[in-house]
């Protein structure tokens, strides 16, 4: 059975994002200021509004290459799609801890950011495997 695009469950996806980032980035904030080098004086005098409009659109594209993937793949059901999002989001902390070590920054900051990625792909994944239409 074809599986149909839930657009209701893709535009989710950058909510899911946002609440997700504000809660982790809130608790690890410190650290991951201290690994970027960062203080709130240069995040507070960099804040613009596009920061956000990248941040949806990237949640957008995101979810739908994942939502593609699983149609290809035939996920189905949400602990299904968690798994399969956990082993994509794999990917995104594993390149994430190549990519600081070789721009010299902590392992800390690599798993924050690392481990951000792979959650959020564990909780598109549930979202996307479990929230399916049929067709």
């Amino acid at each position: 059975m074809e599986q149909k695009t839930n657009y209701l469950a893709l535009i989710v996806c950058p909510l899911i994002n946002m609440a997700l980032g504000m809660g982790w980035y809130g608790v690890f904030s410190q650290a991951w200021m201290d690994g970027h080098g960062l203080t709130m004086d240069r995040i507070n005098s960099n804040q613009s509004p596009m920061l956000y409009v990248v941040s949806v659109v990237g949640s957008l594209i995101s979810a739908y290459v994942l939502h593609l993937i699983f149609q290809r793949l035939g996920v189905r059901g949400w602990l299904d799609g968690l798994k399969s999002g956990a082993a994509i989001g794999l990917f995104g902390l594993v390149g994430t801890i190549v990519s600081y070590s070789f721009s010299l920054l902590p392992l800390s900051a690599a798993f924050i950011d690392g481990g951000f990625a792979f959650v959020l792909f564990c909780l598109y994944g549930a979202l996307l495997g479990g929230w399916q239409k049929k067709g």
